[in-house]
């Protein structure tokens, strides 16, 4: 059964909810939150505090608020600070300047504080990446505060939306400065369907004990290089995974990756959206498996794999005759392989002085005259359509031609005895004889 029920001066009374359109004008007055286009990414908030109670949070880690004094003491024209205490169903307070009740306050709880005139509260810091509200059940009214997180839920938009999301919620209440007390919206009825807020704080009945935000979908991870099922043509891939949770938040220090089963964690670099690692060391040519993993802050866990498999591009030369005398004529035939793409470039370096002799899309053979004797290493260079390179080489020697030597004698006959004149003589088209 709903409880409609009003704060008049500390004491929990029986309240008669307005007319809706009176609700939203004071709630909207009095309600007016503050903060950076993006509501995921505020660093800042304006609270603007009537005189009287006000229902706020502490909407961001990293203020330096750690106390009912210290909230207090941050608030112009504050005196009065309260947190609604579930367990006992009543309100705990802490006067300004007082050591009774100066209780510890948390990021991203509600809480109520009261100023002695109209003010404006304004504070920033860092939103809280999760917390977690413990509804629970009592034997009276059941009551619970929560307040709507600054960094996600920006879907609520309306106490039905807040009731709907919340488990076992059955009416949802906020703070009305105007009449000092509290307006409560039944869930499913048309009654006070009043805006709700991120930073603002809320009371919510439940009838069985509860979470919430209910966080129970694992993060988003995906390997996005090299992606499952791909063929690749390089032992040095680089690895590209992403990952995301909208509800409590990636913990990045819980990211685990491992390549064929080798835990590879620390070789990857880690931000908040993904993870990169640039292989140094070969991968095996065939099947390789890479495996990851991360949690989000309320323990859930997302993980990914991808299975690909390595064949290199090559180049692959040919040529005829490899070696002879100079002036040598080789042919040299032009090939590559690429089962992960297309080879788009052909070069030639016919010996192997590091300046290319010929540039094609296409493969085109060719023949080259080697002059001058020596050996060269023509090299034949490839690229692929996936940005991969190869080169090969084949090694051309050319030889000097050898000299000729002629000789004869004069005469080449007669009687004994006989005296002949020996003639010698020799040439070398690559040199000179000595």
């Amino acid at each position: 059964m709903s409880r409609l029920i009003s704060i008049r001066k500390g004491k929990i009374v029986m309240f008669k909810p307005r007319a809706l359109k009176d609700l939203i004008i004071s709630f909207v007055f009095f309600a007016i939150l503050l903060f950076s286009q993006n509501h995921a990414l505020a660093q800042s908030m304006t609270f603007d505090l009537v005189k009287g109670i006000n229902g706020i949070s502490l909407p961001f880690e990293g203020t330096g608020i750690n106390t009912a004094e210290d909230l207090a003491n941050s608030i112009p024209n504050c005196d009065m600070v309260y947190y609604w205490d579930t367990e006992n169903q009543k309100f705990v307070a802490h006067a300004k300047g007082s050591s009774e009740n100066n209780f510890n306050v948390f990021p991203g709880y509600p809480y109520f504080v009261r100023v002695t005139e109209d003010t404006s509260w304004e504070i920033s810091g860092v939103i809280p990446t999760y917390f977690v509200f413990n509804l629970i059940t009592t034997d009276g009214t059941d009551v619970n505060t929560v307040s709507l997180p600054l960094n996600r839920k920006l879907y609520i938009t309306t106490a039905e939306d807040l009731a709907n999301d919340i488990p076992n919620c059955d009416t949802v209440w906020c703070w009305d400065p105007e009449g000092q007390g509290f307006v409560g919206h039944p869930k499913g009825s048309e009654i006070n369907n009043f805006p709700v807020s991120p930073g603002y704080s809320y009371f919510v009945n439940v009838t069985e004990d509860t979470t919430w935000p209910a966080d129970n979908v694992p993060p988003t991870i995906t390997i996005t290089t090299p992606l499952d099922g791909s063929l690749i043509n390089t032992t040095t891939p680089n690895i590209s995974i992403t990952f995301s949770d909208d509800d409590s938040g990636i913990n990045t220090d819980t990211f685990s990756a491992q390549i064929n089963g080798v835990d590879s964690t620390s070789l990857f670099t880690v931000t908040a959206t993904g993870a990169t690692y640039q292989v140094t060391t070969d991968l095996p040519v065939g099947d390789n498996v890479i495996t990851a993993s991360i949690r989000d802050h309320a323990g859930n866990t997302g993980t990914a794999t991808s299975n690909f498999r390595i064949a290199i591009l090559r180049a692959i030369p040919g040529a005829n005759p490899t070696s002879g005398y100079a002036p040598l004529t080789v042919y040299f035939t032009t090939n590559g392989e690429d089962p992960a793409g297309t080879i788009e470039v052909f070069r030639w370096d016919f010996d192997g002085d590091g300046s290319w002799d010929t540039y094609d899309t296409i493969a085109r053979d060719y023949t080259h005259t080697y002059n001058t004797p020596g050996t060269y290493n023509a090299i034949l260079y490839v690229k692929s359509s996936t940005g991969q390179t190869a080169t090969a080489s084949i090694t051309i020697t050319v030889e000097n031609n050898p000299p000729v030597a002629t000789a004869d004698v004069v005469p080449s006959n007669g009687q004994v005895p006989l005296t002949v004149q020996l003639l010698g003589s020799g040439t070398d088209i690559d040199g000179h004889i000595t």
